[in-house]
């Protein structure tokens, strides 16, 4: 399809998600941070790139977060793309 001037994209389909946090950890992958959150009574990951969105920088356990993120799950884990 590229050959002939047709071009495809990737559709992107996002839900939010609210929820009290119950367990926030922090990687570090090729210099870059992600923050892994885990809200209660859900069992997938949610995974927030810190230089992209740094509000998430001053959540902690307890807190009470909504997060916009992408629901094409990877290894039991969403990547976030907003938090609110």
């Amino acid at each position: 399809m590229l050959g002939n001037g047709i071009t495809v994209k990737e559709v992107v389909v996002s839900q939010t998600v609210t929820g009290t946090i119950t367990d926030i950890r922090d990687i570090v992958i090729d210099g870059n941070t992600y923050i892994y959150v885990s809200l209660s009574g859900k069992d997938e990951l949610y995974s927030v790139k810190a230089g992209d969105i740094l509000s998430i920088l001053k959540k902690k356990i307890g807190d009470s977060v909504t997060f916009e993120y992408d629901t094409t799950l990877i290894g039991g884990v969403y990547t976030v793309t907003k938090v609110e």
